[in-house]
């Protein structure tokens, strides 16, 4: 009988390797593709190398789970990283490649992997956060039946779905709505904002100005942004339209962000729903403009028109529920 290859976690991984790239591309489509197909942008390869070149990206944050062979078969993906700040939560956000046979094998090694990185670090006692994409994936159904008990699950995410019925923006008194320069000074300003807002949040990763140039360039992302009459950006808001994993034409709200002083004035909804607008007058369908909120804010969306469509879930437990990293068998660095 022929012996199975045996699955590895790969580490370290700067890119360059064919195979691997092309096999993340094709994991991502899929575990996009699994469940509301019309809401994510098809992943190319030269997104997955381009993740690469990021300054923020760390390889030692990122393993792959993958079966040798001529052809490896790219089973799983995950992060790793410790918490961004005191009031944080160590992270672990796996993504599973749907019906290889090999899912609940593949989990088991990132998720020891996971604790073995975290450990490493010195600072992973207590509990961990495993982020399980949306309700009723391959990832979410996997990471639920390997935590079993020992997995508090919780409401983390909603992807929202735009009804149409929103109009126009309101002028606001002291404030003007207009669309940002996504190569000059708007854009700066908008990555203040963001890492300003975002700080304590969990899995918040800084966000560079080159970083964030490379990113809208790539992404063909819009920008409005809020400005106080005499004074500067106080908020913002991105979105873009995109070919989704379905094959339409899709678009989607991104990053919502206004300064803690300047909130309680109208300014996100003003943001949000000149975005709308902006998005819709390209042609894309009403009922395919998506956006993802955060726990608790979807009354804020509803009154613009958006409606809930699925939950994005995670799990909080004791960094000692995961499989141990004694069952990794071993982890390999570098490239293959």
């Amino acid at each position: 009988m022929e012996r199975r290859a045996v699955m590895i976690v790969l580490t370290n991984y700067r890119g360059g390797l064919k195979e691997v790239d092309e096999g993340i591309t094709e994991l991502l489509n899929a575990a996009r593709g699994e469940v509301e197909a019309w809401a994510f942008r098809r992943v190319r390869r030269e997104d997955v190398e381009a993740l690469y070149r990021y300054s923020w990206y760390d390889p030692t944050d990122f393993g792959v789970a993958l079966v040798g062979g001529k052809a490896p078969l790219v089973v799983g993906t995950a992060w790793a990283y410790p918490a961004p700040n005191p009031r944080g939560r160590h992270t672990i956000a796996p993504t599973i490649a749907p019906n290889t046979g090999l899912g609940r094998e593949g989990l088991e090694k990132l998720l020891a992997w996971g604790r073995w990185r975290l450990e490493a670090l010195g600072g992973a006692r207590g509990r961990v956060t495993i982020r399980s994409w949306l309700e009723g994936s391959t990832t979410h159904r996997l990471v639920r039946e390997v935590l079993g008990g020992a997995g508090v699950e919780e409401h983390e995410l909603t992807l929202m779905r735009w009804g149409g019925r929103s109009g126009r923006a309101e002028a606001l008194e002291g404030y003007v709505i207009r669309e940002g320069d996504v190569g000059g000074d708007d854009l700066v300003e908008a990555v203040r904002i963001y890492n300003k807002v975002f700080a304590e949040e969990l899995g918040f990763v800084r966000w560079g100005v080159e970083d964030a140039r490379r990113f809208y360039r790539r992404e063909g992302l819009s920008l409005m942004v809020a400005e106080e009459v005499g004074g500067g950006v106080v908020g913002f808001v991105d979105g873009r339209v995109f070919r989704a994993v379905d094959g339409g034409l899709s678009a989607e709200v991104m990053t919502v962000a206004v300064l803690k002083e300047h909130r309680g004035r109208g300014l996100g909804k003003a943001l949000v729903s000149a975005m709308v607008g902006k998005l819709a007058s390209a042609g894309v369908p009403e009922c395919r403009v998506a956006l993802v909120s955060l726990a608790g804010l979807e009354p804020l969306y509803r009154r613009l028109g958006f409606e809930e469509v699925r939950r994005f879930v995670r799990f909080e437990a004791p960094i000692t529920s995961l499989p141990a990293p004694a069952s990794l068998g071993f982890v390999r660095r570098g490239t293959l």
